[in-house]
């Protein structure tokens, strides 16, 4: 799976293989989200939403409250999928992007 589309083995007919379509969405239910491939750095907590953050000078990772309602998403999947967040006390925002590896 990339973020354009799923890779598939060829067309599936559902209506000859009922069992294989029934196998595969169980399949999907049954994953961890590492496993989806989906990666959150959310923490949360009393229905509160935090990142940490580690600095550069000793390691120490610091909390951050932030408001997990985006402030903007980029709106297609062939962009970089950037998604900005606003932090909770600070006057500071979050912002995500896909990088190449």
């Amino acid at each position: 799976f990339n973020r354009s589309g799923a890779y598939s083995s060829g067309p599936l007919s559902i209506k000859d293989n009922k069992a294989k379509l029934v196998r595969a969405i169980s399949s999907y239910l049954f994953m961890s989200d590492e496993e989806l491939g989906i990666y959150s750095p959310f923490q949360y907590v009393n229905r509160r939403s935090f990142l940490s953050f580690s600095n550069d000078e000793n390691d120490q990772a610091q909390g951050y409250e932030i408001n997990p309602n985006h402030i903007l998403k980029a709106g297609k999947l062939v962009l970089r999928g950037t998604v900005c967040y606003e932090m909770g006390e600070e006057s500071a925002v979050v912002k995500y992007s896909w990088t190449r590896t």
